[in-house]
């Protein structure tokens, strides 16, 4: 399932600007930068202002559009994913394709055609429910409304003037794990057995939740999961998670160790929960609300939760944040690599600009893009 939170369209949009390979050697490439991407192009094939299909990182392509644009191509997908590419030393992203050449006779600016050409992203691999009874799947619980998913966040380059020149940011490193979130919210009666509960008086007024990303597990009878276990239930166990939140308040983090991500154990030898972002919820006025980088950073403090490393505080400059994406793990420099930097709001993270519900984006280190081993099951 697509995150709702992050970016991914295929859309017809114009080409902002050429320039060439950086490689003078290159003489039959150039680079063409379509929204915040950077693409290599046969040189002479595209013109600034023209419309093009933009086909982002991870788009998975249908058979037939596969074979028309790479059936002469010395570059071969490996499960018709596009996926980032060195070519001459440079770092390519996505593909740019002629609209007639994928049947779009009469291309709209700004129209999304991932729908059209079926072209779906690619996800990581779902957490699957293992080990349950037969009679225990019978039982269903809804979600609780309230214990919101995190979905994810765009990249930079999708949402380039969402950040002005000098606007204070918060750069926090992006690490690899396994996406957990934890709350104590108000109970909810959605069972007739709850039902009956109340009926009887019998019910608390808040329920502890805890999950993934997209499976709340606390709901789930006899979860095992991807990991082969209860990652984060264990975890929040081992780390006395819920002892240290209070009502109406929803933590967001990563955990990671061994067996997580593969080549990124963080130098750690049990599973550990890192914090990044912090919702609380008003009963009153029936509405949530993020805390900003520095509430967070308190909240860790005041409760004893490890928190992300920030990068950068300071004023928001383009070139800056792309280079703070790279380089080794702030959290354990003997990592492989970094794998990019979230940028967040310091005054004005609640924004109703942003796409999400949440000023922030985030920037991928290239060398992390690059790496085909690297796992990325969340």
């Amino acid at each position: 399932m697509e995150e709702s939170g992050s970016t991914f369209l295929v859309p017809v949009t114009k080409v902002i600007n050429i320039r060439p390979h950086p490689n003078p050697k290159v003489e039959r490439l150039e680079i063409a930068k379509i929204l915040g991407f950077e693409s290599i192009v046969p040189k002479g094939t595209y013109q600034i202002g023209e419309l093009v299909v933009y086909i982002p990182v991870d788009g998975i392509l249908p058979a037939s559009i596969e074979e028309k644009l790479f059936a002469n191509s010395k570059i071969k997908l490996f499960n018709s994913r596009i996926r980032a590419c060195k070519i001459q030393g440079f770092v390519s992203e996505g593909l740019v394709a002629k609209p007639e050449s994928l049947g779009i006779l009469k291309p709209i600016e700004g129209k999304d055609y991932k729908v059209f050409l079926q072209i779906i992203k690619h996800q990581p691999p779902e957490k699957n429910i293992q080990g349950m009874k037969s009679k225990v799947n019978k039982v269903k619980l809804k979600d609780h409304p309230l214990f919101h998913s995190y979905n994810g966040l765009s990249r930079i380059q999708w949402q380039e003037d969402l950040f002005q020149e000098g606007e204070l940011i918060s750069a926090q490193e992006k690490l690899h794990g396994t996406n957990a979130r934890y709350s104590i919210l108000p109970y909810t009666v959605d069972t007739l057995w709850r039902k009956l509960l109340k009926l009887l008086k019998l019910t608390p007024e808040f329920e502890k939740n805890y999950g993934s990303n997209n499976v709340q597990i606390s709901r789930k009878f006899g979860y095992k999961g991807f990991y082969g276990s209860d990652v984060y239930g264990d975890t929040g166990k081992q780390e006395q998670i819920f002892d240290k939140l209070k009502p109406n308040e929803i933590i967001y983090g990563e955990i990671i160790g061994p067996g997580i991500q593969k080549g990124y154990s963080y130098g750690l030898t049990k599973h550990t929960f890192v914090l990044f972002d912090v919702k609380v919820y008003c009963p009153i006025k029936k509405e949530m609300k993020w805390m900003n980088p520095e509430e967070v950073s308190k909240f860790c403090i005041e409760r004893s939760f490890l928190m992300v490393p920030t990068i950068f505080e300071g004023p928001f400059n383009r070139d800056l944040v792309g280079t703070l994406a790279e380089g080794f793990s702030i959290f354990n420099p003997n990592e492989k690599v970094r794998e990019g930097v979230v940028i967040k709001s310091m005054n004005d993270y609640n924004s109703p600009l942003a796409k999400s519900d949440r000023k922030a984006l985030k920037v991928m280190n290239p060398a992390y893009l690059l790496d085909t081993s690297n796992s990325d099951e969340h």
